[in-house]
């Protein structure tokens, strides 16, 4: 069996156990790069974007509105909701500087970009969409998802957010 398949029936496994697992909490369990996780998972619930587009599909995410927002390292998670806006480019640096987001990004590291589609974490809830980033060794730079509390709250229709999404998904694939 080659690397591909074995982790590719790991993940079916854990999945199969608890089909509303975090992926970072299963590569955590399975000992592999978050990345290689996603590229893992059964059709559907995640697409690889162009990696080579990064500023492009940050600059996109600006049309989804507020956006739920989790920007995470080895020893701290921070979550935030805001709207990606604001856009340049300082040095080393593409800087998003909005209202509720102010972050300074090194494009150059961001190596891979998965669309996710995850099930609600409970039973009957909307499905959780997303745009993830990763750098070079597949561990999570940022995330920014649709939530529908956040959807509603800007006066959007939950569908037409989705429908959006789908549109960045299917302009960004490889």
């Amino acid at each position: 069996m080659t690397a591909i398949a074995d982790l590719k029936e790991k993940v079916a496994r854990k999945l199969e156990a608890n089909p509303r697992i975090k992926t970072a909490m299963l590569a955590d369990a399975i000992g592999v790069p978050e990345a290689d996780v996603l590229a893992a998972m059964p059709e559907g619930y995640s697409t690889e974007l162009d990696g080579a587009k990064v500023e492009e599909i940050i600059r996109s995410l600006e049309a989804l509105e507020t956006l739920y927002v989790v920007v995470r390292n080895a020893a701290t998670v921070m979550e935030v909701k805001g709207k990606f806006s604001g856009f340049s480019h300082s040095g080393p640096f593409f800087n998003v500087a909005s209202e509720n987001l102010h972050m300074h990004l090194k494009l150059g590291k961001i190596q891979r970009v998965f669309a996710v589609h995850a099930p609600g974490r409970e039973e009957g809830a909307a499905p959780m969409v997303s745009i993830q980033f990763f750098d070079d060794s597949g561990a999570s730079c940022l995330k920014a998802f649709v939530l529908p509390a956040l959807v509603e709250a800007d006066g959007a229709e939950l569908s037409a957010r989705i429908a959006q999404w789908e549109t960045l998904r299917s302009d960004f694939t490889n």
